[in-house]
């Protein structure tokens, strides 16, 4: 399902369920660079904004509990430069603690490049490159992440550009 309209503070947001099909992920991420395209001429942050949705929307289905996950993508026709993307989906609660635990320490480390080389390192040690999602949009942007952990299982991840303020 798609939905969209006009937020607060002029906001552009789109909504979109998507079923639990790794093979959707990079068609979103498509999506998601023309639509932020729309919204400004920046392209490196474009890039970075369509990276996000990809890797927030490959984390959120990889990890939902089957129904899929809804991605929700927005920015300001104020300062198109804002941006703000978060997916939602039902996951385990070991999954959802493990989210939060990722996500406390990379806002814990002091430097988010080397934090990011630090994962990749682990990753690979590890035997592959997957899990690498949080900490690619951590070191690659300057965005912020945030994570909702509802009481009906419901996790959603958020990233923001510095700007962003919702209301």
């Amino acid at each position: 399902m798609l939905t969209g309209g006009r937020g607060a503070m002029n906001e552009s947001t789109i909504d979109l369920h998507v079923s639990a099909d790794e093979a959707l992920v990079s068609l979103i991420r498509k999506f998601a660079f023309e639509y932020f395209s729309r919204a400004t001429s920046d392209e490196p942050l474009v890039s970075q904004l369509a990276m996000v949705a990809h890797e927030l929307l490959d984390n959120a289905i990889r990890h939902c509990d089957g129904a899929g996950a809804t991605l929700r993508i927005a920015s300001t026709r104020e300062n198109p430069a804002e941006g703000f993307v978060s997916t939602s989906n039902v996951a385990s609660s070991e999954k959802r603690a493990a989210v939060r635990r990722k996500i406390d320490e990379m806002r814990q480390s002091s430097n988010r490049s080397s934090y990011y080389h630090a994962a990749i390192t682990e990753a690979l040690a590890a035997g592959g490159p997957g899990g690498l999602g949080l900490a690619r949009i951590h070191g690659e942007t300057e965005m912020t992440l945030d994570v909702l952990d509802s009481n009906d299982g419901t996790l959603t991840i958020s990233a923001t550009t510095q700007g962003w303020r919702r209301s």
